[in-house]
């Protein structure tokens, strides 16, 4: 539009009228205080520091010096959150990265004019978690070796999917997935169970679980190859996931493990074989080990709102 103005005088206006709308995309930046309101503006990288953030206004004549310094705390005025804006990226408004932070409005009031956007943000996270209520892991179609089967297992507490033309069987309530060629007489094969939720500490709770599996091989046959940090999941419980070497009658065997230490049970998942196979199968074991779903980790469905009467 600007390019059919040829008078100079009348490009100049429309610049200023449009100045006192907005900051310029060029030089938003968003701030966020405690008592909800929302002030946009330009914040330079060295104003923007753990103490204080200075927000400067797109033209100084909107107010009498141009620009206000605001600190982090706990009073009303300080700041809630913030975003600076980069030479890539521009803020003139909270980001989905507020509304995860900031999602009770109860708690977290915010200037009315910006609800829309939580709104859009809470329709996003709905759309996500239908999506995944039913996720399958998809093999890449160029990965070489066995495939997972599309359909997972179901077995109460968990589904899982077995790799593609293993046989399945269940055995006390432990289910079995098993290939059907031998490496030096040993097949590769994964075992799934669910089992009592383990009391304690969760070191105490990996050291009990470790000790069960010495239990199970040739006197100093186990050995713990490596481990993985412990992962913490938000909704309560832990992963641990570690590689172990076991001689069990004289024949190594290699074993990628993962346990999921939970509040109604612990779930156990141990992909095996020779250990000169191992490489070959790791990346089919990883994958089916990520298929995993337990069914304790579903968010529970919200309850409909009740109306408050008047």
């Amino acid at each position: 539009m600007r390019s059919l103005f040829v008078c100079c005088g009348a490009l100049a206006a429309f610049a200023l009228s449009s100045s006192l709308v907005a900051p310029a995309a060029a030089e938003a930046g968003v701030i966020v205080l405690n008592n909800g309101n929302v002030i946009t503006g330009r914040i330079r990288k060295e104003e923007d520091t753990a103490e204080f953030v200075t927000m400067r206004w797109p033209y100084k004549h909107l107010t009498h010096r141009g620009h206000q310094k605001y600190e982090h705390g706990s009073a009303p005025h300080n700041i809630r959150w913030h975003r600076r804006n980069t030479e890539k990226q521009d803020y003139d408004q909270p980001t989905d990265e507020y509304w995860e932070k900031y999602e009770d409005i109860e708690k977290y009031p915010i200037d009315p004019k910006f609800m829309a956007l939580r709104e859009r943000w809470l329709l996003k996270r709905k759309r996500q978690e239908d999506s995944n209520e039913g996720l399958v892991v998809i093999d890449d179609p160029l990965t070489k070796g066995p495939r997972l089967h599309p359909i997972p297992v179901d077995a109460g507490t968990f589904k899982v999917q077995k790799p593609e033309g293993w046989s399945s069987l269940v055995e006390d309530n432990i289910w079995i997935f098993q290939a059907k060629e031998a490496r030096e007489g040993y097949h590769p094969r994964i075992h799934v169970f669910a089992g009592p939720a383990v009391i304690g500490q969760a070191d105490d709770q990996l050291q009990w679980f470790e000790s069960r599996m010495k239990r199970v091989a040739d006197e100093g046959g186990f050995e713990v190859k490596d481990k993985a940090h412990l992962k913490t999941r938000p909704g309560g419980g832990f992963d641990q996931v570690m590689s172990t070497r076991t001689v069990v009658r004289n024949r190594p065997v290699m074993a990628l493990r993962k346990v999921f230490f939970r509040k109604k049970h612990t779930y156990f998942f141990t992909a095996y074989c020779h250990e000169s196979e191992f490489p070959e199968l790791r990346a089919l074991f990883e994958r089916c080990m990520a298929s995993m779903r337990i069914n304790e980790d579903a968010k529970p469905a919200k309850k409909p709102a009740v109306a408050k009467k008047p």
